[in-house]
């Protein structure tokens, strides 16, 4: 450990981002097979060296002579969930077990603390027939995290194997667009998107729900499109022509693969198969607009019967599982 450097990754050296994005990737993908869901290249050199208003990042390299053999990076909220910091560490598979991973997430837990951030958390993915010996668990157990959030990972091959056409019904109809949102619809949309993160399982994280409203919804529209990440949202729009659900997927530009986000229907106008609608007509769009991609991803909650069956029905299986791993860093 001796030779052991740990420095702040300088994601705008053309060579030193390019070796520290090949180490992410292999240790992403090692014992995963074809289902790692990477950030695209292009999306996290714009997230580290392009702040926004709405949250921090920063990344370092771990270096043996003039090799990296390991990356760790943080994303801190500056708007809300100002207690917590989201952290990842990717330690190449030829250097692993030698302390390199320890080091970078010590190095990520100071940051946080020094942030004034009590809470860490940190995400595991792994294959749906792992045990608590898969070395992402283990080295997260090893290191006082706990499981704070469990989910499927699943994936829906394209072009999909049924007919996506799937009309709304009972005077509904659906609307589309591609990154940004139509002014007709952005307060409705940012409406829903609060509603989500009041909703949604979070499981054991300790997290608040994300004030959405149209200032910031633009904002992130700038902000991924800066990343080169697209955007598709399908919404259901009721009789009376109100914006009462929607659908996300996103696509880094540099990647073939997509990942389905957020789904939500209002309560009050369940019961009359929005949440299909919405996702076949989403799933209709990237075809559409987006034709080079070959996968979508998505993760949802085991005991979320509703959303299973609709991902079923469209031709999801699952392959893996989503972790979300937590520490309280002042304790």
């Amino acid at each position: 450990m001796s030779d052991l450097r740990i420095r702040p990754l300088d994601a705008l050296d053309d060579a030193e981002y390019a070796a520290a994005y090949d180490v992410y990737e292999r240790a992403d993908k090692h014992g995963r097979g074809d289902f790692a869901t990477l950030i695209g290249a292009t999306s996290w050199r714009h997230a580290l060296t392009r702040p926004t208003s709405m949250r921090f990042r920063q990344a370092w390299a771990a270096w043996r002579g003039s090799t990296i053999v390991g990356v760790a990076s943080m994303t801190m909220p500056l708007s809300d969930n100002q207690h917590l910091g989201f952290g990842a560490v990717s330690v190449d598979p030829e250097h692993r077990r030698q302390g390199i991973g320890s080091a970078l997430l010590d190095k990520t837990e100071e940051a946080l603390r020094r942030a004034g951030r009590r809470v860490a958390v940190f995400e595991v993915d792994h294959p749906a027939d792992t045990a608590d010996d898969w070395p992402g668990i283990a080295f997260a157990t090893r290191h006082g995290y706990a499981r704070a959030l469990h989910e499927a990972h699943q994936v829906l091959d394209l072009p999909a194997a049924i007919d996506l056409a799937v009309p709304a019904r009972d005077g509904y109809r659906i609307v589309s667009w591609l990154d940004r949102c139509p002014d007709e619809w952005a307060e409705g949309y940012a409406s829903m998107m609060k509603r989500f993160t009041d909703e949604a399982p979070t499981g054991e994280l300790d997290m608040e729900p994300t004030d959405w409203t149209v200032e910031r919804l633009r904002e992130t529209e700038a902000d991924w499109a800066t990343r080169g990440k697209r955007f598709l949202v399908s919404a259901a729009v009721s009789p009376q022509g109100d914006l009462v659900g929607y659908t996300e997927i996103s696509v880094n530009i540099d990647d073939l693969d997509a990942f389905q986000d957020e789904t939500l229907v209002d309560p009050a106008h369940r019961g009359h198969g929005l949440g299909l609608a919405v996702k076949a007509a989403n799933l209709v769009s990237l075809s559409s607009e987006l034709p080079d991609k070959r996968r979508v991803h998505t993760s949802v909650s085991p005991a979320n019967d509703a959303m299973n069956a609709v991902n079923r029905r469209l031709g999801f299986a699952p392959v893996e599982f989503f972790d979300e791993w937590q520490r309280d860093l002042s304790t």
